[in-house]
């Protein structure tokens, strides 16, 4: 027989919390998150493409640069899907995070190779999750 005290419940359960959190997430959430300056948001909103129907392959979505002749980053362009739930909300983050990055180098020459910090997207993601803990 099951005991009581071996049932556990949603909110028990640290998987399922984040899923919950995940539901009520929005756009603003990320932004107050990532607490980038209102001139990103600015330049990024047109050139973001969210997309309704979530793909659980990451591979999909991403930032894409355009570079001029001399290999100077002139523009980037970002697809995304729309908040849904926590995976959504967590794509968000780590796209938004390249774009920031690159935005910041804007003009500049880069080398193809050089241009993604995926460890610090990856590291983005993860203090989202505990802050989102901590809520």
């Amino acid at each position: 027989m099951i005991e009581l005290e071996q049932i556990i419940s949603l909110r028990d359960n640290d998987i399922l919390l984040f899923e919950q959190y995940g539901l009520d997430l929005k756009d603003e959430d990320i932004k107050l998150f990532l607490n980038y300056p209102n001139t990103f948001w600015e330049f990024i909103s047109s050139r973001t493409k969210y997309l309704n129907n979530y793909i659980e392959n990451r591979d999909f979505y991403g930032v894409y640069p355009k570079f001029d002749f001399n290999s100077c980053l002139i523009d980037i362009k970002i697809i995304i899907p729309k908040i849904i739930n926590l995976a959504t909300a967590l794509i968000n983050i780590h796209e938004f995070k390249h774009a920031y990055d690159l935005y910041n180098i804007l003009g500049n020459k880069i080398l193809k190779e050089d241009m993604f910090y995926e460890k610090e997207a990856l590291k983005k993601e993860q203090q989202f999750i505990k802050y989102y803990i901590k809520k």
